[in-house]
């Protein structure tokens, strides 16, 4: 091939957006897939740990309001 002509030169640019927007698919998945549930379930245990600790205070001193939150 005689890859002087212009015609001939193009494709390069192409394949190499082609082969970038796959990469950054396969990247975006993986994050979706494997981070995200990962970071998902650490957030539900810490809410589910914070819920556990309110009640086994509210069950020693009683319950929690808003003006006892602030003289804290």
């Amino acid at each position: 091939m005689d890859w002087e002509r212009p015609w001939q030169k193009w494709p390069i640019p192409v394949i190499g957006g082609a082969f970038l927007g796959n990469m950054m698919g396969v990247l975006y998945v993986l994050i979706r897939c494997f981070v995200v549930p990962i970071a998902r379930a650490d957030f539900e245990e810490t809410q589910s740990i914070q819920r556990q600790m309110a009640r086994d205070y509210e069950a020693q001193r009683g319950p929690v309001t808003r003006s006892m939150a602030k003289k804290d």
